[in-house]
């Protein structure tokens, strides 16, 4: 989580009522090499932090595997319009080797922005 918040303090200014807000709205998890967190159209239904590793989005078109994005430590990733638009994405997102990520869902990441709207300006600096 000090990556995290580390990046975040970087950017925005980190109160304690954001500090606590971010530990209990992020989950850590870990990912395989070659797993994706993100399958081709489905619902990008979380925003991730990487503190660990590299991933990178895809689709593919005639039949070939197009990377649109690579993605390393400290910063965040999805399918941004899926995510934000909640409709299915047309690439998918997968990691390039083990990976440690913080999570959030899309629920959590609304109720965050809403009560600290310099959250959302934070991760929109982090589009690609």
């Amino acid at each position: 989580m000090q990556n995290l918040l580390t990046t975040i303090t970087e950017k925005i200014e980190v109160n304690t009522n954001l500090t606590m807000a971010l530990h209990s709205a992020f989950q850590k998890i870990k990912v395989q090499k070659g797993e994706a967190i993100l399958e081709e159209d489905t619902t990008a239904r979380f925003l991730y932090f990487i503190d660990k590793g590299v991933l990178h989005n895809y689709y593919y078109h005639d039949g070939k595997q197009i990377s649109s994005w690579f993605y390393t430590e400290n910063h965040f990733i999805t399918a941004w319009y899926s995510f934000y638009a909640q409709q299915p994405s047309f690439e998918a997102i997968e990691c390039l080797e083990d990976c440690e990520l913080y999570r959030i869902s899309y629920t959590d990441y609304q109720k965050l922005i809403l009560e600290f709207p310099e959250f959302n300006t934070l991760v929109m600096d982090d589009l690609g």
